[in-house]
Parts: C-alpha cells; structure tokens; sequence
C-alpha cells in the first residue's frame, strides 16, 4: 500500500472504528476513537473516545524516558510524528522522541468494543539504551464514575476506570509494572542494542463487566499481529491511488475513500446489510435505550441520496458494500412494492 509522510497540518481524518468488511460493528455500542497528534492535557499523541458521550473523555497515550528525561508532548520530539498509513480502523505512525530513538505506532479497533496499538522502539544510536516506555489512560468520567488507576488483575498489571455502565480497562504486553508519573499508566523498560528492536503489543475494552473487559484486551495482545493488520491491509488493496502532484490533494482524495467505508455500521434488525451512518465520530455510537430509536437523523437509517452519493465512493474498494446499500432499500419495501 502506499507510504505517506504526512504531517500534523495535512488534510486528514485520524478517526477509526470497527470495518465492517471485517466485523460486525454494533449500532447501538459502537465505540469510534480520533487519534491526535498534540494538544490535551497533557498535550500527548493521544487516541480519544467519548464511547458516545457516556464519558467526558477517554485519552490513551504513550511516554518516553530516557534518563530522567520524559516526554510526552509530540511538539518536544525530535522528529514530529509523521502518518504513514491511514485506513477506516487502522494507523501507522513513526516519530523520533529522542534522537536515537524511532518508534512506529500502530492503532487497530479490531471490534466496536476493543482498540489496541502497538508500539516498536529501535534503537538506531551506537550505542545500547534502555528507554522506558509508558502508556498511560486519562478517563474524565461521568457522574459517578472512577477515573483510572493501576491494579493487579489476574496476575497482571493493568488500568481499569469506570463510566456509563461500562469498564474500561488497559493491558499492555511484556509484564508491565505501575508508572510512577503524574498520569496513571503501566511501564516497560527494555533493553535495545545499537541497531535493536523491540515491539509491544497494548490493547483496551470497555464492556459492562471488569472480568469481560480483561478477558477481550489479553486476547487482543495475544494475535499475530503481522498477520492481522496484513489482512487489514488486503481488505483495503482495491483503494484507488490518486496521484495529482499535490500531496495535500492526494491526501484529502484518500481521506475522502476511507471515511466513506468507516461510516458503515450493522448490520441491525431492520438492515440486512451495514448501512452508512452520516457522522461517524467519538461521541455518536451509544443508544441509550439499546436499539437505536434514540438515535438522532445523523444514526436514523440511510436516506437515498446519502447511499447513493456513498455507494459511488466506495464502489472500487468495496463493491460487496455497495451492492448492500441497495440489498438494504429492497428488504425495506412494503407489500405494494413501494420503498
């Protein structure tokens, strides 16, 4: 697929949530995160979510140590963070924190209740490092809830909060321990050669019960993930390439076809098929009466100038997609024939 090297003020979308070429994201708890690369507090490359206004915010970011140097701030590194592949549920990122130090951060939502990202640190001085890697999880949650700290669950080091009937919770791979730092978060501090590697898998669910939640974030962290984001990769391969020798263009033509194939949701009891949603972001996705009668026109089915307007972007890449728009407006007919 092709290498971009975009910027923070390239025109992008940083939203990702559950493909449905891949799973069935749920209508009425479909959990849609934003990745930004700065600002906050603290200002961080940080994935947010609201999970559809059931929390004030839910922010998840990585820190880096070396010495009694810490950063978290993308403005402070050395080499800002640059995207490198943007796809409906899935990023690539690489930055420099320190001079020897490069990292490439990936962020997948496997399924609408479970985010997860990996981290690769490589050491390209001349010398050995041992950096510490923190991964911290910021929750402002609703009234009555509890903000997020660091506990032993079932033998492992992990973050757990909670807000709106749900219980999110954060793993991170290679028997992380407590960070001792202003924001909770877990800590790894391995040890890279010159020239050395070093990747970390990290995930987060947020379903109504804590065991749940565990249960689904350690089976994430578990995959072969080469083999998981390849076949990411494949289900996006019929993507059109646009190249109009301006990058800012090529850019925006290529953020217009993933946004259009991540506004698919369902299918739901009265769709056969995923229907395309008009505004698929952080604080929509949550019915708060569980079957979406809630929802405002934003969420409330597809109307036929949207799918069309839809089904033509996404013809190329997703064509099963699109023949489903159509399969959807035939299930709906009345007895007359009528639709």
């Amino acid at each position: 697929m092709r290498e971009w090297a975009l910027g923070a003020d390239a025109p992008l979308s940083l939203i990702i949530a559950a493909d449905a070429r891949l799973t069935r994201p749920d209508y009425v708890d479909d959990q849609i995160w934003e990745l930004r690369i700065g600002g906050g507090e603290p200002s961080a490359l940080a994935l947010e979510t609201s999970y559809g206004r059931r929390a004030r915010s839910m922010r998840i970011f990585a820190g880096f140590r070396i010495d009694q140097d810490t950063l978290l701030d993308p403005a402070r590194f050395h080499r800002p963070p640059e995207v490198r592949l943007f796809l409906p549920n899935y990023l690539r990122l690489e930055y420099f924190p320190f001079p020897e130090l490069q990292v490439s951060a990936e962020y997948w939502v496997a399924e609408s209740n479970l985010v997860g990202g990996r981290l690769t640190l490589t050491n390209q001085g001349r010398q050995a490092i041992q950096p510490a890697l923190l991964l911290h999880a910021v929750l402002r949650p609703a009234e009555h809830g509890q903000t997020m700290t660091s506990v032993a669950h079932q033998g492992a080091m992990v973050l757990i909060g909670a807000t709106g009937e749900l219980a999110p919770l954060v793993f991170l791979s290679g028997g992380a321990s407590a960070a001792i730092a202003p924001y909770p978060g877990l800590q790894l501090k391995p040890s890279l050669p010159a020239g050395g590697s070093e990747s970390f898998s990290w995930a987060h669910s947020a379903l109504p019960e804590l065991d749940a939640s565990f249960q689904a974030a350690r089976r994430l962290v578990a995959l072969n993930w080469d083999a998981e984001i390849a076949r990411v990769e494949r289900a996006n391969s019929g993507l059109v390439e646009i190249e109009t020798g301006d990058p800012d263009w090529d850019a925006a033509l290529a953020a217009a076809q993933t946004i259009s194939l991540a506004s698919f949701v369902g299918p739901t009891r009265l769709l056969p098929h995923p229907a395309s949603v008009q505004v698929r972001t952080p604080d929509y996705g949550h019915s708060a009466r569980a079957d979406g009668r809630d929802y405002d026109i934003h969420w409330n089915g597809q109307t036929a100038g949207h799918a069309l307007l839809n089904a033509l972007q996404i013809v190329p890449a997703a064509p099963e997609l699109a023949k489903g728009v159509v399969l959807n407006f035939l299930a709906a007919q009345n007895p007359n024939g009528s639709i």
